[in-house]
């Protein structure tokens, strides 16, 4: 009996061939990590996750929870200014499996367009949101308070303002 030191090696145009293989998988990973990259626009998208919600309130905290996660750096913290630079109202549809169906305005702050661009933008490409499953499709609105500086909170995880 050979002990494993003895034992002949693979004839090399098998080696080869496993090389090769290993090769190609450790290539076409990237690969597709770039197709989904060129495919969305961006990033590549994280598993959609499922909200736990149970009413339309707790779904309005999980949502604003999620567009904070995304947009951190760009998040006024602590209360507010006095007196704010723009105040809009979007209503969102959700489907169930977390897509944006639908977002427009309620409350358009018209004298400040690039606050109307910018927030569309973002809730567009924060899509998916949390699946909403045990809700089914929704439809909702969120107030959306605007610094001069360009940074925001939403209403529903608001710190409030400060006095003038």
């Amino acid at each position: 009996m050979q002990s494993s030191s003895e034992r002949p090696s693979p004839p090399l145009a098998a080696r080869k061939r496993r090389l090769l293989l290993a090769a190609g998988a450790a290539t076409l990973a990237p690969l597709s990590a770039l197709a989904q990259v060129k495919a969305s626009g961006n990033k590549p998208r994280e598993p959609v996750r499922v909200s736990a919600s149970e009413t339309l309130m707790d779904y309005r905290v999980d949502a604003a929870s999620h567009l904070y996660r995304m947009y951190k750096d760009r998040l006024y913290h602590g209360r507010m200014p006095p007196l704010l630079y723009a105040i809009g109202i979007v209503e969102f549809t959700v489907d169930v499996d977390g897509t944006l169906a639908d977002a427009s305005w309620v409350r358009a702050p018209r004298h400040a367009p690039e606050v109307m661009e910018a927030v569309m933008k973002m809730i567009k490409d924060a899509s998916p949101y949390p699946a909403p499953e045990k809700l089914g499709k929704i439809s909702y609105m969120e107030t959306w308070l605007w610094d001069k500086s360009g940074r925001w909170q939403i209403d529903i995880l608001s710190e409030g303002q400060r006095d003038g």
